[in-house]
């Protein structure tokens, strides 16, 4: 009788494990089988206009049902939130990004036949010819901008809209906040930019406040923190000359990234 119980525990047991051993093995085949279903995708990304915020929220979206198999960044000069991505300098001229970017564009859709699909972290224009050449291979192309392409510019091209995925981010979010309560007048002239992001330097680190090109200047300073931007520096210094260290430039009090020295 001890002996019969004794196999009769140890059957349990070797079968519970075969179990265990098996459902591990389902999981796993499981996992296996639905990477192999998902997309993959190549991102470029340009980071002479595009925000940390935009880059990681684009990315967490795009993962969500694809899988980013590589993410290449063009900029003259290599953001920190780009450290551990492929890195590639663009050095010549002032529009060099755009120009490297869609050249690496266009030869992935040659030389990565696993791809299904490429990533596009951009708010230009500049990338429509790429564009054209991506689905006229039958690929998929993700847009990620805090504000899109308006159809007319796509179909001047003939572009297939159906092989196009527009992914929003909201460049006025919960990680931005107005450092002032505008008036109605305020908002309305707002609403007539197409608002992103950019970078001040402050005593503190950089700081990521909305931005629009040829934004009012005077619209702009009560869109940013001035009294933080203001620490460090003198009372007689001349505000555009401090937003002139992070980049920006002030033309007929209107803002705009000073291209030039970037």
């Amino acid at each position: 009788m001890r002996n019969s119980s004794f196999l009769k525990r140890r059957n349990q047991a070797f079968a519970s494990r075969i179990k265990e051993v098996w459902q591990h093995r389902s999981g796993v085949l499981r996992h296996i089988q639905q990477r192999s279903i998902l997309m993959k995708i190549h991102a470029f990304i340009d980071a002479e206009n595009i925000s940390q915020r935009l880059f990681i929220e684009g990315c967490s979206r795009l993962q969500e049902d694809h899988e980013l198999v590589q993410i290449d960044v063009f900029g003259k000069v290599c953001p920190k939130w780009a450290a551990g991505h492929n890195y590639v300098r663009a050095f010549v001229g002032k529009n060099s990004a755009d120009t490297f970017m869609t050249a690496a564009i266009v030869r992935a859709i040659y030389e990565e036949a696993e791809i299904g699909g490429v990533a596009i972290f951009s708010h230009d224009r500049d990338f429509l010819p790429a564009i054209k050449v991506v689905t006229e291979h039958k690929k998929r192309v993700f847009m990620v901008a805090a504000r899109q392409m308006r159809e007319e510019h796509l179909k001047r091209l003939a572009i297939d809209l159906g092989l196009i995925d527009c992914i929003d981010i909201d460049p006025m979010g919960v990680h931005l906040v107005c450092h002032a309560m505008l008036s109605s007048k305020e908002l309305k002239k707002l609403q007539a930019y197409d608002m992103t992001t950019c970078f001040l330097k402050t005593q503190s680190g950089l700081l990521e406040v909305p931005f629009a090109r040829g934004i009012d200047m005077n619209l702009f300073c009560r869109l940013i923190p001035l009294t933080e931007i203001r620490k460090g520096y003198g009372k007689t210094r001349k505000m555009k000359d401090i937003l002139a260290e992070s980049h920006l430039c002030v033309q007929q009090n209107r803002v705009y990234i000073d291209i030039d020295r970037l």
